[in-house]
């Protein structure tokens, strides 16, 4: 893991770590190399040592990033966040009011509209999500098209796929196929083009062949530490792994014990897999989805099923010998 460039990711809830241990915490990163920590939730405004939290980030010249529904962003908070220059992630599925609060309940698009005005009002640095379902497959590519050419402070815009973990296991009729992925990856990288704005595609490390402009990142070469709200190392936020705990162990020897697990080796092997093995984007995707390997195959160290190469190897029968091989 090269410190320079990785950033711890903190699921900060009530309830979990107190004041004294997330400090410490906060404090360690900052020694071991972590230059970025967004913190996530839930809704990490709910806290009420939030701010001491991300000035204690600051005093250790640390990035912060909160993840936020944009409810709670009143003058007091927007105050704080200009005074300790944090960003904020915000939330839009879809410019259509109905296909955004049908997604993030009824109200809440009027509300997260509501935030992106008071943030460019303040001049505050935002950058704005949007997770990928059948819901909103026809109109999410369309967020940047609309939006950007009007606004001055937002960064980038995010789209990530569903993933089949948590709720979504119950409703997996809105996961997206890959040729549906595909098709709005190709429409946001036209957009792109036309209206010069910074996309980034996130857990579909695939799609990286069919795009141009887009940022396209590869989960399994990304420089990042998922802590759940008890300090816990994920391997991924959305797969509840734990590889070891930053309270009981300290943060570098947490870390230390994260990298030396098995489980690495496992992930390793992935690209020794055909079709990975014969593919160009190998040392890139590295196997990609191990959340979507997981829940095909019960074995994180399978290639994602999602790409359409892998896709085509599943029908006909590739994998039978390479997952008795990994479990």
């Amino acid at each position: 893991m090269n410190c320079l460039h990785c950033y711890a990711k903190i699921h900060c809830t009530v309830g979990e770590l107190n004041t004294t241990k997330a400090i410490k915490v906060i404090e360690e990163a900052a020694d071991y190399g972590v230059r970025r920590i967004v913190f996530t939730g839930g809704e990490p405004l709910v806290r009420q040592d939030i701010w001491k939290l991300v000035r204690t980030a600051r005093e250790h010249s640390m990035e912060v990033a909160i993840i936020t529904s944009g409810w709670l962003l009143s003058s007091e908070v927007l105050e704080l966040a200009s005074r300790y220059d944090v960003e904020f992630y915000l939330s839009l599925e879809s410019m259509l009011e109905e296909v955004h609060d049908m997604i993030r309940g009824t109200g809440s698009w009027r509300r997260t509209m509501k935030a992106i005005r008071e943030l460019e009002r303040e001049g505050i640095e935002y950058s704005l999500i949007t997770t990928l379902s059948k819901l909103n497959k026809n109109s999410a590519w369309k967020v940047p098209l609309e939006l950007a050419p009007s606004v001055e402070w937002c960064d980038g815009f995010s789209f990530i796929p569903v993933l089949p973990s948590g709720n979504a296991l119950k409703r997996r009729e809105l996961l997206l196929d890959s040729k549906e992925l595909i098709d709005i990856a190709m429409k946001l990288d036209e957009v792109s083009r036309m209206v010069d704005v910074r996309a980034y595609l996130w857990c579909m490390s695939f799609i990286k062949r069919y795009v141009r402009r887009l940022y396209v990142g590869s989960c399994r070469r990304s420089n990042v530490i998922d802590l759940d709200p008890a300090g816990n190392v994920l391997l991924c936020d959305t797969l509840s792994l734990r590889l070891a705990n930053v309270v009981e162990m300290g943060f570098a020897k947490a870390i230390k014990k994260a990298e030396e697990s098995p489980v690495q080796r496992i992930l390793e092997e992935t690209v020794q897999l055909e079709p990975c093995r014969g593919c160009s984007l190998r040392q890139f995707c590295l196997g990609g989805c191990y959340v979507r390997a997981f829940q095909e195959f019960g074995d994180i160290g399978m290639p994602d099923p999602l790409c359409p190469l892998v896709r085509r190897s599943l029908i006909h029968g590739a994998y039978r010998k390479s997952r008795s091989r990994h479990t």
